[in-house]
């Protein structure tokens, strides 16, 4: 059983990454995953990345302050922005995923 609010939040992340490659997301997914959380994260053609998880706000609030302040080693946030929050009853997403 589930108590307390169920959240949903989108967000947006520029960043600089010290690295030729692509972002691979494993130190997001396991944040993500350490926190109970579902939902996805995928670079985008912008060189930006975004994502949306849905759990416990306190949960939420966790992800967003790591996503916001400390990020993935050897990235350098610029901006964060999160949007569409909102309540939900029912998650969208069964676990947390790296799309492509």
């Amino acid at each position: 059983m589930v108590f307390g609010k169920q959240i949903k939040a989108k967000w947006l992340q520029q960043s600089q990454f010290h690295s030729k490659f692509l972002v691979k997301f494993k130190h997001t997914k396991r944040i993500a995953i350490d926190l109970k959380l579902v939902g996805w994260v995928m670079n985008t053609n912008e060189n930006t990345v975004v994502g949306c998880v849905q759990g416990p706000l306190e949960d939420i609030d966790k992800m967003k302050r790591w996503l916001k302040y400390e990020g993935s080693p050897k990235s350098r946030i610029d901006k964060c922005i999160f949007k569409d929050e909102k309540e939900v009853q029912k998650f969208d997403y069964k676990d947390f995923v790296v799309r492509k």
